[in-house]
């Protein structure tokens, strides 16, 4: 785990945060998984070290670990690629951002692009005139004017019209490529958005497995994981196709309250310039990231299900409904003992360091725990007498022991 090694404070701060985690027991597991320790390993014998946090508190430190390790990895790549176009601004913007997706927006105006009408338009010379529109400061001239001193026949502008519908295809792509303006689109469609299934033409479906989603809506923030599952396994069967709809007016107004500074000639242009954004180049890149998203909080739903279940599958009384005393040798912090009834519910638990041991006749006298070959024995407490099982080899004090701890556990239990 040396990729790990290099955690910056904010990354940890965050972890803390998200994960709920005190910051001690959070450096401790860093430090552990940096030294190559397995995450079973830090959960059974460093439990002093990491504040006992358990197998699956350090397994998400470890996942999250990685994946600020692939985003820290990403921005290297990115700002080595960018030297010649980084501002202060958008380095500091590129540092800060915890999330992958933010960051590939704040990349996107300078990723490679194949040949876009945009580029098409800035090789006609028209960017001055997009960044008119987007300025929206008057020059005493108006628009349709400004625009006309851009005709070239020889370069392909034929009108003013022509100019404007270039510069207005500049802007588009400039909406875009702005992060700001994709982060609110992707929230309002996460929180806005409904999923809307339905049968693919000429599909077959003998068993009709998929037939309550042959029409079939749910709100994107609502819908469970394992109905997001089932309708991307028909879409997998080309049995259904599914699509997420978005009132068509509720992107539009998002895009125009963030370009619109003050109204002028430029404005319908502006508005123009909008609705091509959503429509030609954000639309279906939004609704893409939003199935990735959908897809994979489904399939970690479904390993956390299946997590569940087969940790009550392996927790499962092992010998049948038998009454079972775990008793785990210690010499520097104590025996462990813990008594579980029939349904496999926790009794009692205690902690000792020495043990009063009853004989058979009666009588008590004080001795210390001689340490056993086995560590967990399974006990059936009857009325009169305790029957010790898969005992093999020990001294009769020590089943004896055995008896003694139950008992005491047991009364203290219904003190």
């Amino acid at each position: 785990m040396s990729e790990l090694q290099s955690v910056s404070p904010d990354v940890l701060i965050h972890l803390a945060r998200t994960l709920q985690v005190p910051m001690k027991g959070l450096l401790a597991t860093v430090k552990l998984l940096d030294e190559g320790s397995t995450v079973p390993f830090i959960a059974r014998y460093r439990k002093e070290s990491t504040g006992n946090l358990d197998e699956v508190q350090i397994r998400a430190i470890e996942e999250k670990l990685l994946y600020f390790h692939e985003l820290g990895s990403r921005k290297e790549t990115i700002l080595i690629e960018e030297q010649g176009k980084l501002t202060d601004a958008l380095k500091a913007q590129i540092d800060q951002t915890l999330n992958k997706s933010e960051l590939e927006d704040l990349y996107l105006p300078y990723k490679p692009k194949r040949r876009t009408k945009a580029m098409i338009a800035r090789e006609k010379g028209l960017e001055p005139l997009a960044d008119y529109l987007c300025g929206q400061e008057p020059k005493g001239t108006p628009l349709e004017t400004f625009a006309a001193s851009f005709v070239n026949v020889e370069k392909g502008v034929a009108s003013a019209e022509d100019a404007l519908e270039g510069a207005r295809h500049i802007v588009a792509e400039t909406i875009s490529d702005n992060a700001d303006i994709r982060k609110l689109l992707r929230a309002a469609m996460f929180d806005e958005g409904v999923i809307v299934c339905k049968k693919a033409a000429d599909a077959v479906d003998e068993q009709q497995k998929f037939k309550m989603y042959y029409d079939y809506r749910e709100p994107v923030k609502q819908i469970p994981s394992h109905r997001m599952l089932a309708i991307r396994r028909g879409e997998a069967e080309t049995v259904l196709y599914f699509l997420i709809e978005l009132d068509p007016q509720r992107p539009l107004d998002l895009i125009r309250r963030k370009i619109h500074k003050q109204p002028g000639d430029w404005t319908p242009h502006l508005n123009l310039a909008a609705e091509d954004a959503w429509k030609r180049l954000l639309s279906s890149s939004i609704t893409g990231e939003v199935r990735l998203e959908l897809k994979q909080r489904a399939d970690a739903d479904a390993i956390q299900v299946f997590r569940e279940n087969l940790q009550n599958l392996l927790l499962a009384p092992p010998a049948g409904q038998l009454v079972v005393l775990g008793l785990d040798p210690g010499i520097r912090t104590g025996c462990k003992i813990a008594a579980t009834d029939r349904e496999a519910s926790c009794v009692q638990q205690a902690s000792r360091r020495s043990f009063a041991v009853c004989s058979p006749l009666g009588s008590h006298r004080a001795g210390l725990f001689v340490p056993m070959s086995k560590r967990i024995h399974f006990l059936e407490h009857g009325s009169l007498r305790s029957r010790a099982l898969t005992i093999r080899g020990e001294k009769l004090a020590n089943i004896l022991l055995l008896a003694c701890c139950y008992q005491e556990v047991s009364m203290g239990r219904h003190r």
